[in-house]
């Protein structure tokens, strides 16, 4: 499987500016470029026509799935007033204007002219700024250039990434042969039956016929055999199948996993980043979950929902579900981001590799937009190359390349508290600008895996 060797960063970092409005400030990026405005009323209609757009968009209007509790959907009869193409058009022209627009396309160039190079186009935000919540939100998945008729996000050469800023810091992992997934299919006897037998059937074959994937599946998974399979074995994926839900008295996101008798314990996502805690490999969370992506709108806390809470606790990448998405889809989005993780891809690429490969199945469904992808480290790289890959990795060579903005790196501690340990550290977090990664120190590879 080719992949990118070398990605340029068009880093942005969107912010209130001060006077009631936005700006998009150029974090990173080969060329420079002076701040420009954001205005949300540039997109030519109201934000609150989004959500029912895409929902009757990617579902036809079928809001029902794995969001615990969700009732039958209120878009149905409605009509569709605004294609993806359209919101992600209006999106694209309301964030690449003005001078931007014009580092955007010499960045494009730039990348086209080199076959292995690519454009990770990296949208930062500071989720404990209450004016920020809507724009977060927003569905970014969906940037569309009309020109050329491109969803960036579905391009593994132009990723797109919501980088959530909070004071960690990781280290990109050593597989060792194999790519380690620890799979938790919850189905609580009290709620709506899902069908993960089946699921996971599917699952254990897809990936069986990968050598270089290792998956293990818990039984009725509680929240103490999860911490039991955790210490018991080194994993850098955990995988979640079931419901999700918000609490609606304390605003927080949960996950629905089984007690001892096999009925249904909420576990919101500050207790489930408690268990994931302590796992030195451990460097990715995939939630097959609905609305599990969600960010607190209305105030509250920010890291409340399940993906921003386990970002705060240290987990460097979470893939979670904007909308219900089916099993099929799921299926396949998983199965092709695995075989990219386990070739060397940065995850950003591998799950845009993951999008296409819904859409090329079918080009007639949209949910390849559904999987949102947030990120807390800068390059992407959440796995060190390994004897599984034996591809070129990413070149460490900056001989040639340009001087990168390097700003706000503040004092470096050792990590505690945080999801996998430090055999090396990558700077992440607030302000923390990287090309590449900054690595102290060398992984001990004979460790025992």
């Amino acid at each position: 499987m080719q992949r990118v060797q070398v990605f340029e960063e068009l880093s942005l970092r969107l912010r209130p500016d001060g006077k009631g409005a936005y700006c998009t400030e150029v974090v990173q990026s080969p060329y420079g470029c002076r701040d420009v405005p954001f205005d949300p009323q540039d997109l030519g209609f109201p934000l609150e026509t989004i959500p029912e757009n895409l929902t009757l968009a990617v579902r036809g209007g079928d809001g029902t799935g794995r969001d615990l509790g969700s009732k039958p959907s209120t878009t149905q009869g409605l009509k569709l007033s605004l294609t993806p193409q359209q919101i992600g058009d209006a999106l694209f022209r309301a964030l690449f204007r003005d001078d931007l627009l014009r580092t955007f396309l010499l960045c494009l160039g730039r990348m086209e002219s080199r076959p292995d190079h690519g454009l990770r186009i990296r949208l930062a935000f500071d989720p404990t700024e209450p004016e920020l919540r809507k724009l977060i939100a927003l569905p970014w998945e969906l940037l569309y250039r009309s020109e050329t008729r491109d969803f960036l996000s579905r391009s593994p050469r132009t990723p797109v990434v919501r980088y959530l800023e909070v004071p960690r810091l990781t280290a990109p992992a050593d597989p060792g042969d194999r790519l380690r997934i620890l799979v938790a299919p919850t189905s609580p006897r009290d709620v709506a039956t899902l069908d993960l037998e089946k699921e996971c059937l599917q699952m254990k074959e897809a990936l069986g016929q990968d050598p270089r994937i290792e998956a293990r599946f818990l039984d009725h998974p509680t929240p103490a055999t999860l911490r039991a399979a955790l210490q018991d074995s080194e994993f850098h994926v955990f995988h979640y199948m079931g419901h999700g839900g918000r609490d609606t008295a304390t605003g927080e996101g949960f996950l629905l996993f089984e007690d001892t008798r096999g009925y249904s314990q909420p576990v919101s996502g500050a207790v489930l980043g408690e268990a994931l805690k302590g796992s030195p490999r451990l460097r990715f969370v995939f939630l097959n979950a609905c609305r599990t992506a969600q960010i607190q709108r209305d105030g509250g806390d920010p890291f409340a929902m399940m993906a921003s809470a386990l970002v705060l606790a240290g987990v460097p990448a979470i893939t979670a579900m904007q909308l219900p998405i089916s099993d099929a889809a799921a299926l396949l989005f998983s199965q092709r981001l695995y075989s990219a993780l386990a070739s060397g891809f940065s995850i950003d690429a591998a799950v845009a590799e993951a999008r296409l490969a819904i859409h090329l199945a079918n080009p007639d469904s949209l949910e390849w937009i559904i999987p949102a992808l947030y990120m807390s480290v800068p390059d992407g790289r959440i796995l060190l190359p390994s004897i599984m890959n034996q591809e070129k990795p990413e070149s460490t060579d900056t001989s040639s390349r340009e001087p990168q903005k390097v700003s706000n790196v503040g004092t470096l501690v050792k990590d505690q508290g945080t999801v996998g340990g430090a055999d090396s550290v990558v700077l992440g977090g607030s302000g923390y600008v990287v090309q590449g990664g900054i690595h102290f120190g060398r992984p001990n590879r004979n460790e025992s895996k």
